[in-house]
């Protein structure tokens, strides 16, 4: 039963409340690249040139530049890149493969070796995304990596659940489930997993929350507080709706592209299934990742 899990179920009907009511308040809305950090800076200070000619709905250089960004990190994975710009974990593969990766986890079955498999698919999307820190004690030994055991069956168990729920909820009782199994309550894993298992949820961040408190985001509680998630929700898109149909053009134009190059077939089947708003969504993640670290009180 989806329903049967008492904890998850608890901060969800919580968390249910507290979002409703945050989201009362937000006006409605409708749903040679660079490689590194310091590439990224570098094409958005040479990108625009005086002649340019910019209109409201024009994609901006710096919009194009992080949509790019995000696609190289989907696409391909080499010495250049490996450093993650969504969490600064190292990568030995890409986010497709991440990404159908923790599909298959999330689809697994619950006897011993699967698990024990899911488990370890689920600690190198950990190491990959910058996450493991809070997740002490995780060497590859079979008995450490059982203890995300309780994680991978919320995913599954949820599976269902975050296709028609509220994914805020979701995310919050994702973190909570990391509580129950003995690791720190941990947004940023949360979100990041819920986002690669292709739903459309923004990644917290401490630089993602460092940018939207200089803009005027309205985030009172600490990462570590139940409920802060839909703080953090309401606030980033009322940011990231101001851009929305920027970000959505570019992210459009390069999904269109990317069936005209040499990306396998599984790739392209993948990129379409996401669709343009998961895809613009992650451009915007990483303008508050490169934005927003700066920003970070020290």
């Amino acid at each position: 039963q989806l329903s049967t899990l008492p904890r998850a179920g608890s901060v969800a009907s919580r968390c249910s409340v507290q979002h409703s009511s945050l989201m009362s308040k937000r006006k409605s809305f409708s749903m040679g690249e660079p490689t590194t950090t310091k590439a990224v800076r570098r094409r958005i200070a040479t990108a625009t040139t005086p002649s340019e000619v910019v209109t409201e709905d024009t994609p901006s250089p710096s919009q194009e530049v992080f949509i790019l960004s995000y696609f190289n990190r989907f696409r391909r994975i080499d010495e250049c890149n490996r450093e993650n710009a969504l969490g600064g974990g190292k990568q030995e593969a890409t986010d497709a493969e991440i990404i159908m990766n923790l599909g298959a986890l999330r689809d697994g079955l619950n006897q011993h070796k699967a698990a024990l498999a899911d488990c370890k698919k689920l600690r190198e999307f950990l190491i990959a995304y910058g996450v493991s820190r809070t997740f002490k004690g995780l060497s590859s030994k079979p008995r450490d990596l059982l203890h995300l055991k309780p994680i991978v069956e919320h995913l599954q168990a949820r599976a269902a659940a975050m296709h028609k729920g509220d994914l805020v909820c979701e995310v919050e009782a994702l973190a909570q489930a990391c509580v129950d199994a003995g690791f720190n309550r941990n947004l940023s894993f949360a979100s990041k997993c819920i986002c690669m298992l292709g739903h459309l949820v923004p990644i917290f961040s401490s630089e993602a929350v460092a940018y939207l408190k200089h803009v005027g985001g309205h985030i009172l509680r600490r990462g570590t507080c139940e409920g802060v998630y839909a703080e953090f929700h309401n606030a980033w898109f009322t940011e990231y709706d101001k851009e929305r149909a920027q970000y959505q053009a570019v992210a459009s134009r390069h999904l269109a592209s990317g069936c005209k190059t040499s990306l396998s077939r599984r790739f392209v089947a993948l990129e379409k299934q996401l669709g343009v708003q998961w895809f613009a969504m992650r451009g915007f993640d990483v303008k508050l990742m490169e934005e927003g670290g700066p920003k970070r009180t020290k």
